[in-house]
């Protein structure tokens, strides 16, 4: 108590000092205190110009250009969203804007833009060359980019598995598959040859 504080209000880029409120009011910066018990002050910066926040739900980014803190009234920005690996871009939180992408925005007020974005699905078929089955863990319809699937290749009696057509998995069995897009993977076969010796 009896301290004396000297507060000064620092606006960041494209922001001004508007005053403080609290334990202290008014316009002028910098201010001195002298301490009473606790007190509280809060300082009020708004922008100088218009902002134009944009954010995301799902994994993505969204870029504008020009990039700026603030901006003019009438500004003309160019918002585009950029889906993750592995997801895709859904749609503005704004219904008129759907799917189009980039979107150009006049800026008349502070505005707010969402973009969504969801897990791309795949799909994952097999096929297979000579006489067998192809076991999958878990065996599902669709999986999301970046699942992962464990490959078990069993050959019909008198066979035997060779390998896959993905170079990554080549002969390894059990295999396991990391799900990147839609795709069929193939397992071969061969036939069991035996020699009789008489």
């Amino acid at each position: 108590e009896g301290d004396v504080v000297q507060l000064t209000a620092t606006p960041s880029a494209g922001f001004v000092f508007n005053g403080w409120s609290g334990n202290s009011t008014g316009t002028s910066n910098p201010i001195t205190l002298t301490m009473q018990g606790d007190m509280t002050v809060s300082a009020t910066f708004t922008p100088l110009g218009l902002l134009l926040d944009v954010t995301c739900l799902g994994e993505g980014s969204v870029l504008r250009s020009p990039e700026k803190p603030v901006y003019s009234k009438n500004d003309i920005v160019q918002v585009t969203a950029i889906p993750a690996p592995g997801w895709l871009f859904t749609g503005w939180d704004d219904p008129l804007l759907g799917l189009t992408n980039p979107i150009t925005i006049t800026l008349t007020d502070h505005t707010l833009v969402t973009a969504h974005f969801t897990p791309q699905e795949c799909t994952l078929c097999f096929d297979s060359i000579g006489e067998g089955t192809i076991l999958t863990t878990p065996l599902q319809a669709i999986y999301h980019y970046g699942e992962t699937v464990q490959l078990t290749a069993v050959p019909a009696l008198g066979w035997s598995f060779t390998s896959w057509d993905d170079p990554v998995l080549g002969s390894l069995n059990p295999a396991t598959l990391t799900i990147t897009e839609n795709q069929t993977i193939t397992a071969t076969f061969t036939q069991n040859e035996y020699t009789l010796t008489v």
